[in-house]
Formats: C-alpha cells, sequence, structure tokens
C-alpha cells in the first residue's frame, strides 16, 4: 500500500467523498494526488464516480510524458506512479492505451496484457514506448500479442509485430529470451539457442539455458502442421516487402514451406523429411547468397531440423 496512504483517517470526512478525491488528482503536489488515488483505489470500480477515468487517464498519460518535476522523496513517488497505474489498468479502458504503454507496461504484468490484448490500436503507443526508452516491457508485450492475445491482430498486424520484435535480438537478447518464454513464443527455440550458447554474457547465457527449459517442451505440444504454420509466418514478417534477390529467396522458400506443410497434413511427417531437407538446403544457399540474414537461416534451418528428428 502506498506510503502516502498511511495518513488516510486524518483527513476531515467531508473531505473524502469520491467527488473531492477525483479533484484532489488534479493537485499540484504529488503526495496530494497520491493520497487521493490511494484512497480511490479502495473503491470498488462501480462505485467511482463517472469523473474519475477521464482524470485517472489524463493524470497516468501525464506522468508518462511530462512527469512532476518537483521534490521526490524517498520511494514514495514511485508507489505514487504505481497507484496512479493501478488505478487506471482496473478500469480495462481503451482511452488508457497510451499512458499504460508508455509507463504502466513498465510496472505491470496486468497492464501488458490488457495493451496486448487491445490488439492493433495499440500498436503506434508501443512503438512511441519503444522509440522513447526501447524497454523490454515493450518486447514483452509485443510476445503477448504474439501469443496468448493473438487473435486481436490481423495477419498482416502479426507479421509487422513479429518484425518489430525480431529486432530485438541482435542488441537486446535477454529482452527477446525473456519475451520468448512469456508469449510463450516456442517457435523461437532456435534463436533463444543461439543465445544460450553464443551470447558474450554469462547471465544471458543462463537466462537462454533457463528459457529453452520451458520454451522446448511447448514446441513439443504442436503438431507438425502448427510449427510449419509459424514458421512460415515468421518467414513472411522477414520477408515483409522484400525485392530483388532477397524477394526471389522469400518466394522459393515460401512455396518450400507450403509443400512441407502439405505433404505433413498428407503424409505424415516421415513423407515429408525430404522437403524439409530440401528447405534446411535452400535456406543456407539463399544465406551465402545474401538472400537471408543469420537469425532467418538459423530460425528456419532449426524449426527444420527440429522437425526432421522428430518422432513420427
Amino acid at each position: 500500500m502506498l506510503a502516502v496512504a498511511a495518513t488516510l483517517g486524518a483527513a476531515p470526512a467531508a473531505s473524502q467523498s469520491p467527488d473531492s478525491l477525483v479533484a484532489q488528482l488534479g493537485a499540484t503536489d504529488w503526495q496530494r494526488r497520491g493520497d487521493a488515488i490511494a484512497r480511490l483505489n479502495l473503491l470498488p470500480v462501480e462505485a467511482l464516480p463517472p469523473t474519475f477515468a477521464p482524470t485517472a487517464i489524463a493524470l497516468l498519460e501525464r506522468e508518462a510524458t511530462n512527469p512532476d518535476p518537483g521534490p521526490r522523496e524517498g520511494e514514495g513517488y514511485g508507489e505514487y506512479l504505481i497507484a496512479v497505474m493501478s488505478g487506471v489498468v482496473r478500469l480495462q479502458d481503451p482511452r488508457s492505451l497510451r499512458g499504460l504503454a508508455l509507463l504502466g507496461i513498465q510496472m505491470s504484468r496486468g497492464a501488458q496484457e490488457y495493451v496486448a490484448s487491445q490488439g492493433a490500436p495499440s500498436l503506434p503507443f508501443l512503438d512511441e514506448a519503444w522509440a522513447r526508452s526501447q524497454s523490454d516491457a515493450v518486447a514483452t508485450t509485443w510476445a503477448y500479442m504474439l501469443g496468448r492475445y493473438a487473435t486481436a491482430l490481423s495477419r498482416p498486424e502479426r507479421l509487422q509485430v513479429i518484425a518489430r520484435l525480431v529486432a530485438v535480438l541482435p542488441d537486446n537478447s535477454r529482452a527477446f529470451t525473456w519475451a520468448a518464454v512469456m508469449g510463450p513464443l516456442p517457435e523461437a527455440v532456435p534463436l533463444v539457442e543461439m543465445v544460450a550458447t553464443g551470447d558474450a554474457r554469462p547471465e544471458t547465457r543462463q537466462a537462454g539455458i533457463r528459457a529453452l527449459a520451458s520454451l522446448r517442451p511447448v514446441r513439443d505440444r504442436l503438431s507438425s502442421r502448427e510449427v510449419l504454420q509459424r514458421v512460415s509466418d515468421w518467414l513472411d514478417a522477414f520477408c515483409w516487402s522484400a525485392t530483388g534477390a532477397r524477394g526471389d529467396a522469400c518466394k522459393m522458400l515460401s512455396v518450400s514451406l507450403t509443400n512441407a506443410t502439405s505433404q505433413v497434413e498428407s503424409r505424415g511427417l516421415t513423407g515429408t523429411r525430404i522437403a524439409l531437407e530440401d528447405l534446411v538446403r535452400q535456406a543456407r544457399t539463399a544465406r551465402a547468397a545474401g538472400g537471408l540474414r543469420d537469425i532467418e537461416e538459423h530460425f528456419i534451418v532449426g524449426n527444420a531440423e527440429y522437425l526432421s528428428t522428430r518422432p513420427q
């Protein structure tokens, strides 16, 4: 509970109506605002005045974009921000998406999941949040969008989010690894394996090893067809707007993936092994010719080889 809420019983009763507390959210002193939001958070949502939602949402967004420049003693200011976020996220109000994306997701899994669950309307706010801080929380929220809240996105939107998340890996492998676990995104196992075996930082390699222990069983529970469909989505994300030699390589690999998926459905995994071997060979050839990046080749080859050695 907020430190600023320690004096809940001290103010005159007449000043403690919900409407008067909402009015205090506009106070210049953040401690007064903190006291008011702490009291309001004790009320059930249905008992809050109609003015609470727009006022609290505006306050969260203001704190996200223009935090209080005044004195911040001890940890009280951080607790105040958590209270504002908590008061807003429980509203489940789409008007709160910007404030939650810019600030709330850094403090709360509930905020991450709500922002992810809203799908496309959240994307520009997450892009803004990434541009401001490149926060790990943005990567995790993107992963929730691709995992447990995938139905909130159209396929083109999904491909764009995959592309955003993959771009995190080269510079922040720890954030990518955690996001893959939280999604969960079991198709990302080959990329997490790169982290677990090749990252220069021992603590990040250990995080990759722990992530693999979580993700591999999830991938094992997917059907072979589901794995190929996920690989196809990622390939299409890699190849978004590809032209020239890269576009040609993407088309060839897409045809091979479609063929492998069709064979899995009609002939089972045993009858698909040659198609999977062709896919591996084509991906390696495309990488050597500059049509695929290292990460992309590793993703395709890793999943294809996994399926090739998988029991029928």
